[in-house]
């Protein structure tokens, strides 16, 4: 995806690895519209579908200077009128810098460089039966085993994560303990797998 920053960047990884997050687009679309008699310009940084249907319009921004700036803030407020008469959602993003933040953002990373780790049906059906036995949730370390070997099996949970199977917490360092459950829709790939 072409990004402008790297809080861009992030930010797509960050919607890779999120399971609420089925689709994504950098730069997306374009507006042109009069404001204050002038005509502006607008290209969002990067829309997503979300699992519940929503579009979900996000700027991403470094930090808050933007927020001094009067003729910019009325240009992202036109941007929030325009997308709430569309039904979609509208939010500025600034990277946290918080302790949380950093372990979340490098439990991404690691997640995301996962993502071309190849799994089938099979590897959904073993994850999902296991956590079915185990009423939804488990660790990070049983998935691992009951895919075979514990190392690839991380990488495959990872995989499984960005595939919107699994679901991996992220608000602590990802270790053989981290809880582990399914996607919502993860239901589907089980019964592919039968």
């Amino acid at each position: 995806m072409p990004h402008e920053s790297m809080n861009e960047l992030s930010f797509f990884h960050e919607s890779e690895v999120d399971t609420c997050v089925m689709d994504y687009r950098a730069q997306p679309f374009r507006l042109e519209f009069i404001l204050g008699g002038q005509l502006r310009t607008y290209i969002a940084d990067c829309a997503r579908l979300l699992s519940d249907g929503a579009i979900d319009v996000i700027e991403i921004k470094g930090d808050y200077r933007h927020a001094s700036d009067e003729r910019y803030t009325a240009k992202l407020e036109a941007v929030r009128e325009f997308c709430y008469r569309l039904g979609w959602l509208f939010r500025i993003v600034v990277p946290e810098k918080t302790v949380a933040a950093r372990i979340r953002h490098a439990n991404v990373h690691l997640v995301q460089s996962k993502r071309t780790v190849s799994y089938d049906a099979s590897h959904c059906y073993l994850a999902l039966n296991l956590l079915q036995r185990e009423n939804g949730d488990t660790t990070l370390a049983q998935i691992a085993q009951a895919l075979g070997d514990s190392r690839a099996g991380m990488s495959i949970a990872m995989a499984m994560m960005v595939g919107r199977v699994l679901n991996i917490e992220l608000d602590r360092p990802i270790s053989a303990n981290s809880r582990v459950t399914a996607v919502d829709n993860a239901g589907s790939y089980e019964r592919a797998a039968q």
